[in-house]
């Protein structure tokens, strides 16, 4: 059985009111047991443990998205933080993505563009003990046609990421407890 769980946004999270409108939202969560987990270590790992397919699949994005006029990471060569490091505060970029905004249990990163703009949360939620859980959730403005068809082409390989780069995720975070 899976430890990542398909969920719905937070109540409390920023995410739900991120946009006038969602016309695409996720999320997935998984239970930790890491009671000095902290927020910065769930963003450090979603920046630094991506599994070598998603990896690829990013690129072969990359390439159709530039056929396509999208940005890319390429597109995007201000880097203004190495993950390793970073305080993961507002303004600073990691490929596709910019930290919007932060606060003590979420970070909210995403990218504008002229199809969609997305924004990811990763956010941490403290239960009894131990426990902590994490949620990754993802919420898309669609501005055409292009974008909605966008989406429906990559919904489905967005589930798979996203359920992929939490597995790893989880694995890193055992490994350093």
């Amino acid at each position: 059985m899976s430890r990542v769980l398909k969920t719905e946004i937070p109540l409390v999270s920023v995410l739900n009111n991120c946009f006038p409108r969602i016309d695409y939202q996720d999320c997935y969560c998984m239970q930790v047991d890491r009671g000095d987990l902290q927020l910065n270590d769930v963003v450090r790992c979603f920046f630094t443990t991506a599994p070598g397919w998603v990896v690829n699949m990013m690129k072969l994005r990359d390439k159709l998205g530039k056929i396509a006029g999208l940005k890319v990471n390429k597109d995007t060569r201000h880097v203004s933080s190495n993950p390793n490091t970073s305080a993961f505060l507002p303004g600073e970029k990691f490929g596709l993505f910019q930290i919007i905004e932060r606060n003590e249990l979420e970070v909210i990163m995403g990218s504008d563009d002229k199809h969609l703009n997305f924004r990811v949360s990763l956010f941490l939620d403290k239960l009894s003990g131990n426990q902590k859980r994490i949620f990754i959730s993802t919420a898309v403005l669609m501005h055409n046609g292009f974008g909605r068809s966008y989406m429906k082409l990559v919904a489905p390989f967005h589930r798979i990421v996203v359920h992929g780069m939490m597995n790893k995720i989880y694995s890193r975070l055992k490994q350093a407890s």
